[in-house]
């Protein structure tokens, strides 16, 4: 018999505590790699600063950058930010996307887009699930 962290093996039975993810975590990795199969020319990066704008506190000037999940290397460059939500809707084609808000700010604008995740551990479900996000860029003009 093995034990530690809550694993047993034995010739009867086997126990494991399963996994613990962070799910916005993992979200966020598999829209990057979904972006990098499906977009590979946008040289999607991961995890740099981006300049927003300018920050103007006590008389002083400062750059207001954030960290974004992933910039689209374009003109003007698309940022990326994922978050994860469940839903409980029927589902659709894996990275189905749809828009459900826009919001401009000055010389931008923020979309918001919803991801179907379901049915990407099927066959070929990455590889659907990066060519309808690169779809739905690509028809926004994104890409």
């Amino acid at each position: 018999m093995i034990g530690g962290f809550g694993l047993r093996f034995g010739e009867r039975d086997t126990r494991a505590p399963g996994f613990l993810i962070d799910t916005w975590r993992a979200w966020q990795d598999l829209v990057s790699l979904a972006l990098r199969i499906g977009l590979p020319d946008a040289a999607p990066m991961s995890q740099r600063v981006f300049r927003l704008g300018e920050r103007l506190f006590l008389g002083d000037i400062k750059a207001a950058n954030v960290i974004p999940d992933i910039v689209l290397k374009r003109v003007p460059e698309v940022v990326v930010d994922a978050k994860y939500k469940g839903r409980l809707e029927d589902g659709r084609e894996p990275g189905t996307c749809s828009e459900f808000e826009r919001v401009s700010v000055r010389s931008r604008t923020v979309i918001a887009v919803e991801v179907e995740i379901r049915g990407i551990s099927k066959e070929h479900g990455l590889a659907m699930f990066a060519s309808n996000i690169a779809a739905w860029f690509r028809a926004s003009s994104l890409a």
